[in-house]
């Protein structure tokens, strides 16, 4: 699994907005956002995700 994961992935806080997630999920090389609290991984957040959260708002 070492050789496959991701050295340096993107997070954010549970408390972060859309927003932020959204500017992190537009940058090309970013496909999914880890979310955490205090060390621990609550989800991950991905475009798909943060769009249908969006739209149902």
């Amino acid at each position: 699994m070492r050789d496959a994961m991701l050295r340096d992935p993107k997070t954010l806080a549970g408390g972060a907005s859309a927003q932020e997630a959204g500017r992190m999920l537009a940058r090309p090389e970013v496909r999914a956002v880890l979310v955490c609290d205090e060390g621990r991984l609550l989800g991950l957040v991905t475009a798909a995700e943060l769009v249908m959260h969006v739209v149902a708002v």
